[in-house]
C-alpha cells in the first residue's frame, strides 16, 4: 500500500489509500478469496504511542472512524484507506476531525464522482 498507492498528508491525520486495480495489499489466502466481502472499502486506523496515552489513542481512532463511517457514501468501490493519527489530534472535535478526513479524502483522490 505504501509503495503503489496515494499518500495525503494533514495536520491531524496521514492518509494512505490504495485504488482498485492496483497490487492487492496482502496476498488472498484460499479461505480469504472464498468470502464474499459486504463492504466496498477497508479502513485501518493507526495511532502510535507518540500520539500519546492509551485514551488519547483509543480516541483518536474512535473520532477517525466515525469521520470515516459518516463519509463512506462517498467514498470509491473497493478503496483501502490508512489512516495514521498525529499529535494535533489531541483535543479536536468531531466536527473539526471529520473536515480533515473529507479534504484528505478529496486530495488522495478516492472521493467518487
Amino acid at each position: 500500500m505504501y509503495n503503489h498507492g496515494r499518500k495525503a498528508e494533514g495536520k491531524l491525520a496521514v492518509l494512505y489509500a490504495l485504488l482498485p486495480g492496483r497490487p492487492p495489499a496482502t496476498t488472498p489466502t484460499p479461505a480469504a478469496a472464498t468470502r464474499t466481502p459486504c463492504v466496498s472499502y477497508r479502513v485501518g486506523l493507526v495511532a502510535s504511542r507518540k500520539v500519546g496515552g492509551a485514551v488519547q489513542r483509543n480516541r483518536a481512532r474512535r473520532l477517525l472512524r466515525e469521520a470515516c463511517r459518516l463519509n463512506r457514501h462517498q467514498l470509491k468501490k473497493d478503496v483501502e484507506l490508512v489512516f495514521v493519527a498525529r499529535r494535533a489530534i489531541n483535543g479536536k472535535t468531531q466536527p473539526e476531525v471529520m473536515a480533515e478526513v473529507q479534504r484528505l479524502l478529496r486530495a488522495a483522490d478516492v472521493v467518487a464522482s
